[in-house]
């Protein structure tokens, strides 16, 4: 996730307070869940063979021939990757709410 998306979603969640560490470690968890949903969509689009050769080389644990292995064989990769960042910014979005729905119940309970 590069710099702008990440600071997107930050502003989004409003967690600009968030100290650096924190927004940093919210940022790797977020582009791992995205990779797999990225991945999970890319085999959608391949071949058996295709889908053989990219499992052999995340066997392998060779991350760049996965990359380059995707964006060799995945025409609609930036629509793939484009779809998931919104929908897993929409997903935090309400998530946000529901937390801060439950929150303020959980307040008027105690009053």
């Amino acid at each position: 996730m590069d710099t702008t998306q990440s600071d997107n979603i930050i502003t989004l969640l409003g967690l600009e307070d968030l100290p650096l560490e924190n927004r940093a470690q919210l940022v790797d968890e977020l582009s791992q869940i995205l990779e797999v949903r990225v991945l999970n969509s890319a085999y959608d689009t391949l071949s058996e063979a295709q889908a053989a050769e990219l499992d052999a080389y995340i066997s392998d644990d060779k991350p760049e021939k996965v990359s380059e292995f995707i964006q060799q064989n995945v025409p609609a990769l930036n629509e793939i990757f484009a779809h998931h960042i919104e929908s897993l910014k929409q997903e935090l979005v309400d998530y946000k709410a529901e937390m801060k729905q439950k929150m303020e119940q959980e307040l008027s309970q105690k009053d």
